[in-house]
């Protein structure tokens, strides 16, 4: 049986780096991924769909706004994890991207493929394989029961708030 994968999104106008986070993620994950890259907003929003999982988005978009992009993608798929993986320290465009929904902010450093990696591992790979080995089902039947009772949490939070 073929293993299912992990839909990764790289969106950022450097190739250069889009492409060594793209090796890296490759040499750690193996098969277990799938990446796509893209220099523009753009591109990124005609092939965003339910089927990825995680977008890891640079300041460095050439016609995109990091905010507005974090944004859009909530919108087409509320369901998709987004990384802003940057230079920019800054404060303000820190809150901003986490009230658009960015789900972390790593800042571009020594360590920051090593916190990619850890983040991958610890909220996408890990829960599917987790499930798989202590209740004997396929991955498909496990990616699918995670994703149903994340959609379920998510419903009843949203209840509450309503409230």
């Amino acid at each position: 049986m073929k293993e299912a994968q992990t839909n990764i999104f790289i969106v950022d106008s450097n190739k250069t780096l889009s492409q060594r986070l793209s090796d890296y993620l490759y040499l750690k994950f193996g098969s277990r991924v799938n990446i796509n890259s893209f220099d523009t907003e753009a591109g990124c929003l005609a092939k965003i769909n339910n089927g990825i999982q995680l977008v890891i988005l640079s300041n460095n978009v050439k016609d995109a706004n990091g905010g507005s992009l974090v944004k859009s993608i909530k919108e087409s798929n509320s369901e998709t994890d987004v990384i802003i993986y940057t230079t920019n320290e800054n404060v303000y465009a820190t809150i901003e991207a986490f009230r658009n929904g960015a789900s972390d902010y790593i800042i571009k450093s020594n360590k920051s493929l090593r916190s990619i990696s850890q983040y991958i591992s610890k909220k996408l790979i890990y829960p599917i394989e987790f499930i798989v080995s202590e209740f004997g089902i396929n991955k498909y039947l496990a990616m699918f029961l995670v994703s149903f009772l994340t959609l379920i949490i998510s419903a009843i939070v949203t209840m509450q708030i309503m409230k």
